[in-house]
């Protein structure tokens, strides 16, 4: 009895670590589907860009991303709307614009 024990804290013991291993493996496929949206969303932001962002066209490109994040928003995609609001925040930076 007393040599099982010693035997199922050893094993217990090898796998507490596997357990912790497969746990992050878990948590890192979960984030992939979000990560790749992102992603997309990104590449969307980028191709719906008129051929350049100008002085002249950037209120305009902005109003149409902060359309499009708040659809987002609206629609639960919330990566989608995270990765608008940061390119808004970028072209407001370069365009000084408030």
């Amino acid at each position: 009895s007393e040599e099982l024990n010693a035997q199922a804290r050893e094993i217990s013991a090898k796998i507490k670590p596997l357990r912790e291993e497969l746990s992050l493996a878990k948590a890192v496929l979960e984030k992939i589907p979000k990560l790749e949206e992102v992603i997309e969303a990104e590449r969307q932001a980028e191709t719906a860009a008129p051929q350049e962002v100008t002085a002249q066209n950037v209120g305009r490109y902005l109003k149409q991303l902060e359309r499009e994040m708040r659809d987002a928003a609206r629609d639960l995609e919330f990566e989608k709307a995270a990765a608008l609001r940061d390119r808004i925040r970028h072209l407001r930076e370069q365009f000084l614009v408030v």
